[in-house]
């Protein structure tokens, strides 16, 4: 695994704004610690609302997360290709990288998991 801090420096601010990650929409789920994952009415773009401004964030249950789901997808590529240039260590991040062990998988459904995700949570 690779952790990488302070990426928010290299990403451009109109692909990963609040107002453009609303815009993207995706699934908000509430986790409980007592049951399965529960569908929100909660829209995506009050979801990333409450990280700009926590005194706003919808309440949930005690002890329940709030979280959202996205696939990035072909309509992403902009974004897609922002966040791998902002990463560091391509010979690991990079989608070819010569050290990316899922650059050596062949293509198909086996590297659909491995693809670009959005996944956030408060």
């Amino acid at each position: 695994p690779v952790l990488v801090s302070g990426i928010q420096r290299t990403l451009q601010g109109n692909l990963w704004g609040t107002e453009a990650l609303g815009a993207l929409g995706g699934q908000v789920q509430a986790l409980s610690p007592l049951g399965p994952p529960q569908p929100s009415s909660l829209g995506s773009t009050t979801f990333w609302e409450g990280f700009s401004w926590p005194e706003l964030r919808p309440k949930s249950d005690e002890g329940s997360v709030l979280l959202l789901h996205r696939a990035l997808g072909d309509e992403d590529t902009s974004r897609v290709e922002n966040l791998a240039a902002s990463l560091p260590l391509p010979e690991y991040c990079a989608l070819h990288g010569k050290l990316n062990l899922a650059s050596y998988l062949p293509p198909g459904l086996a590297l659909r998991p491995l693809e670009p995700q959005l996944w956030a949570a408060y």
